[in-house]
């Protein structure tokens, strides 16, 4: 039965409520992610003198989620997609279900892992409507879209899952922007013969005791980590920067008696005995004065990540094909990171960001690190340092041979 408006009047008044009253207008409430902006709590304040600068922190700086920092990002461009943002967040929830999956069965085989890791990839990337293409560097397949989700504009190469089983894993994944007319699934000329400066997004997910994502997408290179109270990747560090010169070095040992001499004196001289104490006061210019530990693990992943947070030099020197690095899949993700942080990657003789794929499964060297290292690298083996470009237009494209 309808009420009729005098009894809804009556029923109004009857209850306290001013019907006349103008209905009050919706307000976006504050978000958690302004929470920096309130002021301290009171209890906070009055033990305001107890407290040291670090404990202040915790009631100042609220967690931050990934989701809510690329947004941020691309605030910056209120013109530009957020789909970049967004598929980038695809591939951190992908990344939480791989790491779910190796801490619920942490002595499965290696192979079974990297297949449930390239299944959990493809499903989120062929899904998020955002890619036009998207290929598994360890499999040299090109993976199949979902037409449904609908088809976007950019290339994705991720390679599923590398390590080894007791140790440590890491996922990495690369984005570029289609260069073939939108609306249709991309071809192999969206991807081949595009140099490492063409990247828009690069980023890796390192599996260990914590699970760390870092990512840039030109802006400077940002490392994330997985909270487990929450399930959200939380930005633990902004604006990495690796050091100049760093304390570390990496390489694989057994790949050395067949690297170039340069390779090999650079590292003989890292391990002489002539750098002791008083080789160093003797010639305290010299480039090598600063002595290195020797770090190495079967992860690229992994022993990128230590030289990204503390310094220092990786080295992937060949000429075996497992002692190279697979260019679109590896080379190209960790050159486009270690540029963001500040860093240097070279193949010897070229800047790996100025090189191009011919073929998609193209491996080169690999030196990357901090600046001042890797320069020295490469004095060893041409006798001067490689001068490095930001920008390359297309005519200066060039393949490594």
């Amino acid at each position: 039965m309808a009420i009729k408006s005098g009894d809804g009047h009556d029923a109004g008044a009857k209850a306290g409520v001013d019907v006349n009253r103008a209905p009050r207008p919706l307000r976006r409430e504050a978000s958690i992610s302004q929470l920096e902006k309130f002021q301290m709590p009171v209890f906070a304040r009055e033990t305001g003198a107890v407290l040291d600068h670090g404990d202040d922190l915790l009631f100042r700086a609220p967690s931050e989620t990934i989701k809510h920092f690329l947004t941020e990002q691309q605030r910056q461009y209120p013109h530009g997609s957020s789909d970049l943002s967004l598929l980038i967040t695809e591939f951190g929830t992908a990344a939480k279900i791989i790491a779910s999956n190796i801490r619920d069965q942490p002595d499965a085989p290696f192979e079974h892992m990297r297949q449930n890791a390239d299944r959990q990839l493809h499903v989120a990337l062929a899904t998020s409507g955002f890619c036009c293409m998207i290929y598994s560097a360890q499999t040299g397949r090109m993976m199949p879209l979902d037409h449904e989700a609908g088809i976007g504009n950019y290339v994705v190469v991720y390679t599923a899952l590398v390590g080894e089983v007791g140790g440590t894993l890491g996922s990495l994944f690369s984005v570029y922007y289609r260069k073939s007319y939108s609306g249709r699934e991309g071809d192999t000329a969206d991807l081949l013969q595009r140099i490492g400066y063409e990247q828009v997004a690069a980023g890796y997910v390192l599996y260990s005791s914590s699970i760390h994502l870092v990512i840039s997408s030109g802006l400077g290179a940002h490392m994330f980590f997985l909270d487990d109270i929450s399930g959200h990747f939380v930005l633990r560090q902004k604006f990495l920067q690796i050091p100049s010169r760093g304390r570390l070095y990496s390489v694989d040992i057994s790949s050395l008696p067949k690297a170039i001499e340069g390779v090999r004196q650079y590292i003989h001289r890292l391990e002489d005995l002539g750098l002791s104490h008083s080789a160093r006061r003797s010639d305290p210019g010299s480039s090598l004065r600063l002595r290195k530990t020797f770090r190495y693990e079967h992860n690229v992943v992994g022993n990128f990540h230590r030289i990204l947070r503390h310094g220092g030099i990786l080295l992937m020197p060949g000429p075996r094909t497992t002692a190279l690095a697979d260019f679109l899949g590896v080379a190209a993700p960790l050159a486009f990171i270690a540029r963001q942080a500040g860093g240097k990657a070279s193949v010897g003789k070229r800047p790996v960001l100025e090189l191009s794929a011919w073929t998609l499964d193209m491996r080169v060297p690999l030196f990357v690190g901090s600046m001042a290292d890797v320069s020295d690298l490469e004095v060893n083996i041409l006798g001067h340092p490689v001068p490095e470009r930001s920008i390359v237009t297309a005519s200066e494209t060039v393949a490594y041979t």
